[in-house]
C-alpha cells in the first residue's frame, strides 16, 4: 500500500472524482490512511475501504470541508487514533456527508470521529450499518450533527473473514468482506436507492447484478452462484417453527440443538434470549456467531439464562460439561447468566 503524510490510498483536494468498484487496502498516511479528501463532492460506488492506518486520525479516510456521498461503501478494519474507520472535521454548515447501503465495521477507535472547534459536521446514514450504533461514534465535544434513530442496524454483517484489528497493528491487505449467505445485509439495502420511487424489482438502480434487491456494503452476495455452505453447522433460532437445525428453520432450544449433534459437530446459537439448563455429553463446539465473527457484541447479545424464572428453585448449572465429552468440547461467544450450581438429575 502507499505511505504518505495526507492520504496513503487517495489524496483528493480541491477536486470531486467519482470513485467506483475499487478497493482501498493496506495503506497508511498520518491523516487519511486510505484517502483524504479535502475541499471534495466525490461520489465513492461501491468502493471497499479496509486495513488502513493513520498515525494521527481517519484510519479509513479523513474528510476535511468535504461532503461527499457514499454509495453501497465497506469501510472495514481500519485503524487511527481516532476515528479509525472515518475522521470528518470542518463540513460546509448547509451540506451533509450521506452513506447509503454503506458498512462501517471493525475499525479501531471509533468507527466514526468528528473533530475540531467551531465546526459544523453533517452526516445522514440510510440503510447504513454503525458497528455499536451511536457508542461507535465519537461525538465528544457535539460537533457533529446526526440523526441517532437513522443508527439502528447494529448487528454483525457478517462478513466471510472478518478482522478486528487494534492500534499495534500494520496495515493489511487481509481479510475478505463479501457477506456471508446467512449476512443480514443480503436484500437489505434501500428499495428505493436511487429515489425514483419505483418499485426495486422493476429498477435495476435497486438490484444487486444477480438482479435481487440491492445489498448492504460493497461486496454483495451472489445469490446465483455463490457456495457459501453452511449445511453442516447446527442452528439454534427464536424465529424455528417445529426446527430442523438449519438456518432458516432452526432448533428453538440450545439443549435441542445440542442433543442433535454428533460428536464434532458445530452448533450456532444466533443472537437472543434463552433461558434454560443445557447438559454437554458428547465433544461439541456450541458458540454463538462468535464461532464465525469474533466480534465482542455476540457475547453481549446472546444469553443462556439458567434461573429465568428468578427465583431458587432447583435448576442447575447454565451449562453442564459430562464426561464423554473427550476433552474436545469448546463453548464460546457467550453471556451465562444465574446459574445455581450443579443441580442436575
Amino acid at each position: 500500500g502507499g505511505n504518505a503524510e495526507l492520504g496513503g490510498g487517495i489524496y483528493c483536494s480541491g477536486s470531486s472524482p467519482r470513485l467506483e468498484d475499487l478497493a482501498i487496502k493496506g495503506n497508511e498516511a498520518d491523516y487519511g490512511g486510505g484517502i483524504y479528501m479535502a475541499n471534495s463532492v466525490s461520489k465513492l460506488t461501491r468502493v471497499l475501504i479496509s486495513g488502513n492506518k493513520a498515525n494521527q486520525n481517519g484510519g479509513g479516510l479523513r474528510l476535511d470541508e468535504s461532503v461527499p456521498e457514499f454509495l453501497n461503501v465497506t469501510i472495514a478494519a481500519n485503524m487511527g487514533v481516532d476515528g479509525g474507520g472515518v475522521c470528518v472535521s470542518n463540513i460546509f454548515d448547509n451540506s451533509e456527508v450521506t452513506f447509503v447501503n454503506s458498512i462501517i465495521w471493525g475499525n479501531d477507535n471509533y468507527q466514526l470521529s468528528f473533530v475540531e472547534d467551531n465546526s459544523y459536521s453533517r452526516i445522514h446514514f440510510g440503510y447504513t450499518v454503525v458497528q455499536d450504533g451511536v457508542s461507535g461514534i465519537n461525538n465528544y465535544g457535539g460537533y457533529g450533527h446526526f440523526d441517532e434513530d437513522s443508527l439502528h442496524l447494529t448487528a454483525s454483517p457478517l462478513f466471510v473473514e472478518p478482522i478486528y484489528p487494534n492500534w499495534n497493528d500494520p496495515p493489511s491487505n487481509g481479510g475478505d468482506f463479501h457477506l456471508t449467505s446467512i449476512s443480514p445485509c443480503i436484500d437489505a439495502g434501500d428499495p428505493d436507492t436511487d429515489n425514483a420511487g419505483v418499485e426495486w424489482s422493476y429498477d435495476p438502480d435497486d438490484q444487486d447484478p444477480d438482479f435481487t434487491r440491492i445489498d448492504i456494503g460493497a461486496l454483495y452476495f451472489d445469490q446465483l452462484t455463490g457456495d457459501e455452505d453452511f449445511s453442516n453447522i447446527i442452528f439454534v433460532g427464536l424465529d424455528g417453527e417445529n426446527g430442523d437445525g438449519s438456518f432458516d428453520n432452526p432448533f428453538t432450544s440450545v439443549q435441542e440443538g445440542v442433543d442433535n449433534a454428533s460428536p464434532g459437530d458445530t452448533v450456532i446459537v444466533k443472537t437472543g434470549y434463552y433461558g434454560e439448563n443445557v447438559v454437554i455429553e458428547s465433544p461439541v463446539t456450541l458458540g454463538s456467531y462468535y464461532v464465525i465473527d469474533p466480534y465482542y457484541g455476540h457475547s453481549d447479545s446472546t444469553i443462556i439464562d439458567g434461573n429465568p424464572a428468578g427465583v431458587d428453585t432447583l435448576m442447575g448449572s447454565v451449562i453442564a460439561i459430562l464426561p464423554n465429552d473427550e476433552g474436545l468440547t469448546t463453548v464460546m461467544g457467550f453471556t451465562l447468566q444465574d446459574g445455581l450450581g450443579w443441580n442436575h438429575v
